[in-house]
């Protein structure tokens, strides 16, 4: 230690408010190491009780599960109708493999579809809710409420994928939801960082939205700044659209096509629906390690929305689309 060093040190050591300062400091290192622990230990419970324990949802939660599923159920048959690839996504995809079903306090459904099958989709769906006269659902594209968006654009509305929502007379909020993610293939991927890249073009991809430009103009655009293609490449991404990038709730992630199609089956909630081909490199590529309850869980709040409304109607709900479902051609 230098003389300098040594003089500071024998100077702050005297000094009273450095001493109450390195005090408070200890005891607080010593409370947060504390507070892990603990932590530790509740995350250790929760993956004995989800992992290990055959837990089941009971009430409201298994009912908004069962409406959930059958709005899943009724997506599942305009898909196979009309011959449209589509797999489980996100926390439906993770329930699947880690619980045979949904994420146990899971109440929404995500599904992922490459883009061609994702244009294909929005029409078939449209087409259907018109033919048959289905009141019951409602089709909208996503606001997007991230702040970095939000800024990219002034504030200006914007919107990004879409969403199905199921409602009924009698409900102050939606029984179920399902959020449709459309993916990109890439051209000549080399295994390059296109994060920057990513992002930047993601952000003109909301301002030019924001800025009144068509959708198959902006999804041209946006298909020549990141030499994307809807034929079938060794290579595919997020849509600008979902939740991927720098600055987003999941890292971007490039997808090895191969690895992921052709799609298989998985039990969910006994209905087989599909999903990667992989897919613990689907979802590994997504969260890591995913076999364990992580210490921070996100919940989107519909259970609680819902806690006052009648369960009985609910209860119905599920038996008519169960009805509906089956008839369904």
């Amino acid at each position: 230690m230098s003389f300098k060093d040594k003089l500071k040190n024998k100077i702050l050591n005297q000094s009273d408010m450095y001493n109450f300062y390195k005090k408070e400091y200890e005891s607080s290192k010593k409370k947060l190491q504390q507070h892990d622990k603990i932590l530790d230990s509740y995350q250790n419970l929760f993956n004995t009780l989800y992992l290990d324990y055959e837990l089941q949802p009971k009430g409201l939660l298994k009912d908004i599960q069962e409406v959930c599923t059958e709005l899943l159920v009724f997506i599942s048959k305009i898909c196979e109708k009309y011959e449209i690839n589509w797999w489980l996504n996100y926390g439906n995809l993770l329930g699947a493999v880690r619980h045979g079903s949904f994420v146990p306090w899971d109440d929404d459904t995500d599904i992922g579809m490459m883009r061609e099958d994702y244009d294909k989709f929005v029409e078939a769906i449209n087409k259907e809710i018109k033919e048959k006269n289905i009141d019951w659902i409602e089709l909208r594209w996503r606001r997007n409420v991230n702040e970095y968006v939000k800024k990219a654009v002034d504030g200006k509305p914007t919107y990004s994928f879409l969403q199905i929502f199921l409602n009924k007379p009698g409900f102050n909020h939606t029984l179920a939801q399902v959020d449709v993610f459309p993916y990109d293939y890439i051209k000549d991927y080399d295994g390059r960082d296109i994060n920057k890249e990513y992002y930047d073009t993601k952000m003109i991809f909301y301002r030019d939205i924001a800025n009144g430009l068509s959708l198959e103009e902006v999804i041209e655009k946006y298909y020549n700044n990141l030499n994307l293609s809807k034929e079938k490449q060794d290579y595919f991404i997020p849509g600008a659209e979902g939740a991927h990038g720098k600055k987003f709730l999941y890292k971007l992630t490039v997808f090895e096509s191969a690895k992921v199609f052709p799609l298989k089956t998985i039990d969910f909630k006994g209905h087989e629906f599909p999903c990667p081909n992989d897919y613990d490199y689907y979802l590994r590529s997504i969260y890591g390690h995913y076999m364990r309850i992580p210490k921070t869980v996100r919940a989107h709040g519909r259970l609680n929305k819902l806690r006052y409304d009648d369960q009985e109607l609910l209860e119905k709900s599920i038996e008519e689309l169960r009805e509906f479902n089956e008839n369904f051609k």
